[in-house]
């Protein structure tokens, strides 16, 4: 009997895609915005069609509805799209085009960690550099370049934002990042996976037409609140997209998927909203955690629902603590580059009940960090 390649045996995996506990009052982990939905989709719920579910999935008026999102920042057609289950269904495709074992990747951590799983899994070679605590997990540009260019990678991956701690860069940033990789003659992801939170003159789909080593990807999961139904979509050079489409399962995106997202990203003024409820809660959080500083907010964008909780005594254990309050959370276990006294949160509907549960948790830290130099 043949044996499981040992590059899978051999790797423990780091997702975070557990269970929420059964006693948890607050679910704050997976990131799912629990907003309502628009009225409309509430009717498509309500009148599948039996069609839709005894047929393969065929109708591709969703990438038109893409395509159009962003006629105002990039001359995008459906040659540059590619629909997924999920967009991690397509980061394991793009892999898959650029991996195997002996090539490189390169990224920065904390980052979605099931997507290092998979690069482990294929045997590549994993470089980053790392977010500093000293710096409040803030990206430094620069340095990712410089050791970008040391690691010799053939593929870059990058996330705006960032998950966990929700921070973004700017264009001008991603672009640059983008040309160097070129010029080292690396691919590069840009996976926008919370992109609906940050503006559209921020994604990196503008570059995709003058750039061949660039792939954007983006999901339904998280701003758009329709993680069940499981689509995501990648944007690149139409050569390279019909490279992806080679690999990538047969009728991979179903047929519900299709049609709720069609009708959502036809709703013009979803995202807006999005943004502006979101950062409304933010700071009502952030102001919170200002004046209680033994649970610290890691830099971030005002705009985007997660964030990295941290405190600077590393002997604490905040996922632990958060839970024995009744908060669900992601521990900084479940990322690269991060410890136990860090945990990524996602912004809930309910940021009263969060505050008060919070509340609880700071009285019994303790006040400052036993290793800090008085």
């Amino acid at each position: 009997m043949a044996g499981i390649h040992p590059y899978i045996t051999n790797y423990e995996p780091k997702s975070y895609a557990d269970p929420m506990p059964v006693d948890c009052l607050l679910d704050c982990s997976l990131g799912v915005n629990q907003s309502p939905f628009p009225e409309a989709i509430l009717k498509m719920l309500e009148t599948t069609p039996q069609s839709l579910i005894k047929q393969y999935p065929h109708h591709e008026g969703v990438i038109g509805a893409i395509v159009d999102i962003y006629a105002s920042i990039a001359a995008i057609s459906a040659e540059n799209i590619c629909i997924g289950n999920g967009s991690y269904d397509l980061l394991q495709g793009i892999n898959l085009l650029y991996l195997a074992p002996g090539k490189t990747v390169f990224s920065c951590v904390p980052h979605f960690s099931a997507y290092t799983d998979h690069i482990r899994c294929l045997g590549a070679r994993y470089i980053y550099t790392s977010l500093m605590p000293e710096e409040n997990y803030r990206m430094d540009t620069i340095r990712f370049i410089t050791e970008m260019r040391r690691s010799g990678a053939d593929l870059v991956f990058l996330e705006n934002p960032n998950n966990p701690t929700g921070q973004t860069l700017a264009d001008g940033e991603t672009a640059e990042i983008i040309k160097e990789a070129e010029r080292m003659g690396a691919a590069v992801i840009v996976d926008e996976a919370y992109g609906d939170y940050m503006d559209l003159s921020r994604s990196a789909v503008r570059h995709v037409g003058r750039h061949k080593n660039l792939f954007v990807t983006r999901s339904l999961s998280k701003g758009y609140g329709m993680a069940g139904i499981r689509f995501g979509y990648s944007a690149a050079d139409p050569y390279a997209t019909t490279q992806l489409k080679k690999i990538i399962t047969p009728f991979n995106c179903n047929a519900h998927a299709r049609r709720l997202a069609e009708e959502i990203f036809r709703i013009g003024d979803y995202r807006q909203a999005l943004i502006e409820r979101t950062r409304e809660k933010k700071k009502i959080l952030l102001d919170f955690l200002a004046e209680n500083p033994v649970i610290r907010s890691a830099h971030t964008d005002e705009n985007t629902p997660v964030m990295l909780l941290y405190t600077e005594n590393r002997a604490i254990n905040l996922h632990g603590a958060l839970r024995e309050a009744g908060i669900a959370s992601v521990s900084g276990g479940s990322f690269d580059g991060l410890g136990q006294n860090a945990v990524r949160i996602m912004i809930p509907e309910d940021t009263t009940l969060l505050i008060k549960l919070l509340r609880e948790v700071v009285k019994k830290l303790p006040s400052q960090n036993p290793n800090r130099k008085k």
